[in-house]
């Protein structure tokens, strides 16, 4: 789970919808990996998330 905490002033609808959107796809991703986790069974997955460009 991804926990947002945002300290801005100004115009914060552009912000609250991408914070909304990562987590949403946060949520995606915790479903796919439970779900793939399932595929492999007693298999260990581990790594690390990096940011694209």
């Amino acid at each position: 789970m991804i926990s947002i905490q945002i300290d801005y002033v100004g115009n914060t609808n552009e912000i609250l919808e991408k914070a909304e959107r990562i987590k949403q796809l946060s949520d995606e991703l915790e479903k796919e990996t439970w779900e793939l986790k399932k595929l492999i069974g007693n298999g260990n997955i581990s790594g690390k998330l990096l940011p694209s460009e």
